[in-house]
């Protein structure tokens, strides 16, 4: 149960059904604004120009996180992974505990709390699978790993419902975070980045916590509908191009395509997958880009 929800088991995941928890509570058309203690979200009226793409698009004036140290580890990071029924288990052995005993006669961890503002965007399922669909994406995406244990995890987990879903929603996510750098004063490193990714939703919260505060007019001042048109085509537009272009669009047959520092990676404390996933021609390939009308390259 989440504030006052309750949703069925999203695949024996218990990290995507609470997620899915999350992004009922942010489209619940019964309830399109929010002011409770810890969240806080209204609503914005979404552009002419962005309502082929996006469901809704709301400023979050207040969320609160949570955050817990189950355990810690060096030099190779915990990882999720597939067990042989296909269920997503958590890191677990080598995780290395926080307190010697049995673990589960330990009630206490540390943990923070602190709060923030954000952004969240939930796209057109049925526009995204229409496009994946047409372009025939999804095989496109194929790829073959020799990235270790995380990149194969990673690449299994992003197959699950659909790879051009999630190519596009990650790669959204961190081109407006670099875009927003210029708009509210955030760095890239003040912002993250929460992913609903599943067969039942598509989007994305950006948001910053840890006091952090913008110079030029914070992060949800962002959100109002006269702002966030110009915010997303200039993102759109600015991933046309990169410095590293030809190499960088012209990659493929790997978990990144057209991607770098350049153009689309941010701070890995910011994405929720070390900076993988990435392809910004899923975004404005003049081909089959998902905003190149936006951008106008369907003209060119």
């Amino acid at each position: 149960m989440f504030l006052g929800l309750i949703v069925e088991d999203e695949d024996n995941d218990p990290v995507a059904t609470y997620r899915l928890t999350e992004f009922e509570v942010l489209t619940d058309i019964h309830e399109p604004n929010r002011k409770s203690k810890g969240l806080e979200f209204n609503e914005i009226i979404i552009p002419n120009s962005l309502q082929p793409y996006f469901k809704t698009i709301k400023q979050v004036n207040t969320v609160s996180l949570t955050n817990t140290q189950l355990g810690f580890g060096r030099v190779n990071m915990p990882t999720s992974k597939l067990d042989d029924s296909g269920k997503i288990v958590a890191p677990g052995d080598e995780m290395k505990p926080i307190f010697d005993g049995i673990p589960s006669d330990i009630y206490v961890l540390p943990a923070n709390q602190i709060y923030g503002e954000g952004l969240f965007f939930a796209f057109d399922m049925a526009t995204i699978e229409r496009w994946a669909e047409e372009n025939d994406l999804n095989d496109h995406y194929k790829c073959q790993l020799d990235n270790g244990a995380l990149g194969e995890f990673l690449y299994q987990e992003i197959s699950l419902y659909g790879r051009a879903k999630f190519y596009l929603l990650h790669t959204f996510s961190h081109v407006l975070m670099k875009e927003l750098e210029f708009t509210c004063g955030y760095p890239t490193a003040s912002l993250s980045e929460r992913l609903y990714y599943s067969d039942k939703m598509c989007g994305v919260l950006i948001y910053t916590a840890d006091g952090a505060e913008g110079s030029m007019g914070g992060l949800v001042w962002q959100g109002q509908p006269r702002l966030i048109s110009s915010i997303i085509e200039s993102a759109m537009k600015r991933a046309v191009n990169c410095s590293s272009d030809p190499l960088c669009w012209e990659n493929e047959d790997s978990l990144n395509r057209a991607s770098c520092f350049g153009c689309t990676m941010v701070s890995e404390t910011s994405c929720e997958y070390q900076n993988m996933g990435l392809d910004r021609r899923a975004l404005v390939d003049e081909e089959y880009g998902f905003f190149k009308n936006l951008v106008g390259l369907d003209s060119i």
